[in-house]
């Protein structure tokens, strides 16, 4: 093949990363994947001419290089394999030794040029699939840009304005699912919320059970499917970019910002691409280093443990200087609308209920070590918000805090992997945290649904007259996220 045997083994270690990202397109920033794509140009650059230096044979350095590439993305689990004792040692030994001399017993025994265009053509084949899934997603981003319609606000209300805080505890249950499914009692917490005056409902339910789902519902006011035209025919990949698009997440925002409102937003590393379309904050805080991305494009690697580690340190720092930031943003200038994903007390684990990191025993593969972890975390979030809350009404009584999560956990779902749920992967899933303080008593209103929080309280704070809608939860998983289907109510109450 000469020089043309070099894009087989390119073709090959850019798949895993074009694949990836074409599964968390609507999470992840475009900028995120160019990153990673020219990064992997040079080192990949660099590898082929040192190879190629010492061996002087394009088929030779493309199959070497070929060979690396497969080795390096399963290097992690293929170690720890081998090297359980010695002889697993004298095994890989063995291998490194194969691995160096391979080459000359295939270019001599056979013909690698044939070799380089079977790999070429399923390689080149594999990697168009998801190339062309993302493309199709940032042409339909950028033609949904254009055509972002006017939304209808309602009237203007007096100018007495108090502060709204929007804080989103990711995967915080409610008070129920957390007593049957782990055993744990919120109550010190919850009462703590109710002694500050916040209504606390014991029956919270959410929508969606996908962030991507419930979060521009919640701030829609509304249900997807009533304010955003779903494609029948291609409900993934079409569908997804509508997550992206300016006016799918921001009804909440552009009503308030039309009162004088300035919006402040705390963003975490997954709202880059989902919020990021959105309207623009006023004042933009970006504290959160940490990526999911590449925790799991790096955990199969041989440096998976060290990047591993790297990660959770940033992703630790980035949560602390969040929650550090919502302790002391009321001194900022108002009014104000301060939004807020926290990304806790969701996986990853960085915390236990002390603050310190969890015990290395914890096995978060486990299911009870992993509701440890998962109590730990959320204990020490409480601790936090406590004082969130005690230095935002110490400032200002005369403010709006919903901490509203966004979903529960889904251990039971997990462990059926998201498919044919029963009713206990529904009660764990759709029961949220849902904590709400206005400044002139109660939050009035009979609903237990996400999606008429904002409604009651723009009935109730700014003189709206907004419907309260049915309560709906529709269940939908990763593979099928527009494949909505709609949950009996009984199902979702514990």
């Amino acid at each position: 093949m000469g020089k043309m045997s070099a894009l087989y083994p390119f073709l090959s270690g850019i798949f895993p990363i074009i694949f990836l990202y074409s599964k968390n397109i609507s999470e992840v920033p475009i900028v995120k994947l160019l990153k990673y794509l020219i990064s992997y140009v040079l080192i990949f650059g660099a590898l082929y001419s040192g190879i190629f230096a010492f061996l002087g044979n394009y088929d030779k350095t493309s199959f070497v290089i070929f060979i690396s590439i497969l080795f390096f993305y399963n290097s992690r689990k293929i170690i720890e394999k081998i090297t359980v004792n010695r002889f697993g040692t004298k095994i890989l030994n063995l291998f490194f030794i194969v691995g160096i001399f391979s080459p000359t017993f295939f270019m001599k025994y056979i013909p690698l040029g044939i070799i380089g265009k079977i790999v070429l053509a399923i390689s080149a084949f594999i990697t168009f699939v998801p190339s062309l899934q993302i493309l199709s997603f940032v042409a339909k981003v950028k033609k949904d840009e254009t055509e972002t319609p006017d939304l209808i606000l309602p009237k203007e209300s007096d100018k007495n304005l108090p502060d709204v805080y929007y804080i989103v505890p990711d995967s915080y249950n409610g008070a129920e699912s957390l007593k049957k499914y782990m055993n744990f009692d919120n109550s010190s917490f919850l009462n703590f919320l109710k002694d500050k005056g916040f209504r606390v409902f014991d029956d919270a339910t959410s929508n969606y059970p996908l962030t991507n789902l419930s979060l521009p519902s919640t701030l829609n006011l509304d249900y997807i499917e009533n304010f955003c035209e779903l494609d029948k025919n291609n409900r993934d990949d079409q569908n997804r970019a509508l997550l992206a698009t300016p006016h799918f997440s921001n009804f909440v925002v552009k009503y308030l910002k039309e009162k004088g409102y300035l919006y402040y937003h705390i963003v975490n590393y997954w709202e880059k691409q989902f919020f990021a379309r959105g309207l623009k904050a006023d004042v933009e805080i970006n504290l959160s280093a940490s990526n999911d991305f590449d925790r799991v494009f790096f955990d199969p690697t041989m440096i998976g443990a060290v990047s591993n580690a790297i990660i959770t340190k940033l992703g630790a720092k980035g949560v602390q200087k969040i929650i550090d930031v919502l302790e002391t943003i009321a001194d900022r200038k108002g009014p104000k609308f301060v939004f807020n994903h926290l990304i806790c007390p969701h996986y990853p684990y960085y915390f236990d209920e002390t603050g310190a990191r969890p015990s290395k025993n914890l096995d978060k593969k486990n299911l009870e070590d992993e509701k440890i972890l998962y109590l730990g975390q959320l204990k020490y979030l409480n601790t936090r918000l406590e004082s969130v809350i005690n230095n935002i009404l110490s400032h200002n009584k005369n403010s709006i805090i919903i901490i509203q999560a966004d979903h529960g956990t889904g251990f039971q779902l997990d462990r059926i992997n998201w498919q044919n749920p029963d009713s206990d992967c529904f009660r764990e899933r759709f029961n949220i945290l849902r904590a709400v303080y206005v400044p002139d008593g109660l939050l009035k209103g009979n609903f237990k649904s996400s999606v008429n929080v904002f409604r009651a309280i723009f009935n109730q704070c700014f003189g709206e007259n907004f419907e309260l809608l049915e309560d709906k939860s529709f269940y939908s998983n990763y593979e099928g996220m527009f494949d909505l289907k709609e949950v009996k109510k009984e199902e979702t109450v514990v």
